[in-house]
């Protein structure tokens, strides 16, 4: 029987957090006693699923960044990269390092993700070659001319969003020669007529963007430890 390909996550950690409004990356803020950045690595390292572990810098924060993966990426962090002026290029610039048939790439700010949610990111891309995770829209939306949009035909994007490296790669310099931008590398993949699978999330996923969403985070981790809900990894 012909082994599962290798995964690698690929986590850009170069953001500046601005509106997060802290003088430091907001990866580096405290979650429960650890740092943000700490709860999505060891989360990625619980994943038997996946094999490796790249992250994406900003400047000055390399050793920074390989001080959390020893200590929580399980052993798996393979690179620490110097990141770009947009995420888009950190991520091109991460996949260099990359020598795995599929990459998850995961928002650094998504400290809430699980090993089984992983996994089924896994699986997905594995079956599908082009995958992000989605959640249902639930507000009413309205455009800013006051136009009404249906919220049964929008999903929220999030991710991990997982690929064929080969196939990302190409995206990624398809992109940056003709000079498009973006923040969502699926995206990339469906301006060259791929199809990317949706796949719905199963467990909460939010992104760290206001220290408000702090709060969130807290009482997310903090139930998953105490109540043992079924997506509870035991090592948290």
């Amino acid at each position: 029987m012909r082994s599962q390909p290798a995964v690698t996550a690929l986590i850009p950690a170069a953001g500046h957090g601005t509106r997060f409004g802290a003088e430091q990356n907001k990866i580096f803020a405290d979650l429960l006693g650890r740092p943000l950045l700490g709860w999505t690595l060891d989360a990625f390292a619980q994943c038997t699923d996946i094999a490796r572990i790249v992250l994406v810098a900003n400047e000055g924060e390399s050793d920074l960044l390989w001080e959390l993966g020893e200590r929580y990426a399980g052993g798996k962090l393979q690179a620490v990269v110097l990141g770009g002026s947009t995420r888009q290029e950190s991520v091109r610039r991460g996949l260099d390092a990359v020598t795995t048939e599929y990459v998850l790439v995961h928002d650094a700010a998504r400290c809430c993700i699980t090993p089984e949610l992983i996994s089924e990111c896994v699986g997905t891309a594995r079956s599908h070659q082009l995958m992000t995770v989605v959640r249902p829209v639930t507000d009413t939306l309205i455009r800013r001319s006051g136009e009404l949009i249906e919220r049964t035909d929008l999903v929220a994007v999030e991710t991990p969003q997982g690929f064929l490296t080969d196939l990302l790669r190409r995206a990624h310099l398809s992109a940056r020669s003709e000079g498009f931008v973006t923040t969502d590398d699926a995206s990339l993949l469906r301006r060259l007529g791929r199809t990317v699978h949706l796949m719905e999330s199963t467990s909460p996923n939010p992104k760290i963007t206001y220290p408000e969403d702090l709060v969130i985070a807290i009482a997310l981790l903090t139930a998953r430890t105490t109540a043992k809900l079924p997506f509870v990894s035991d090592a948290l």
